[in-house]
């Protein structure tokens, strides 16, 4: 979604790093290769969580940090949502 403001005369107001954003999401999408995309910074969760490479991270430390906000937040939503992918 595009973050947009409404001006007073109706006319609207889309900041450039938005409509950045949003193409590089539809460009990503498109392409179907969104998860290569997502994960570029490989251990970067367990660097957030002090957990140390080649340990497992606990699914309550996960479920823990996926309700906060900023990137471990991020990272710990994609954790979840790519452990689904393993069935």
């Amino acid at each position: 979604m595009l973050l947009a403001t409404t001006l007073s005369r109706g006319f609207v107001s889309v900041s450039s790093t938005a409509l950045k954003q949003q193409q590089f999401r539809v460009q990503v999408m498109a392409k179907g290769n969104w998860i290569a995309a997502a994960t570029k910074n490989k251990g970067g969760l367990h660097r957030s969580l002090g957990v140390p490479m080649g340990k497992k991270i606990p699914a309550s430390k996960i479920a823990a940090a996926a309700s906060k906000g900023g990137k471990v937040g991020k990272q710990a939503r994609l954790a979840q949502t790519l452990k689904g992918f393993r069935k």
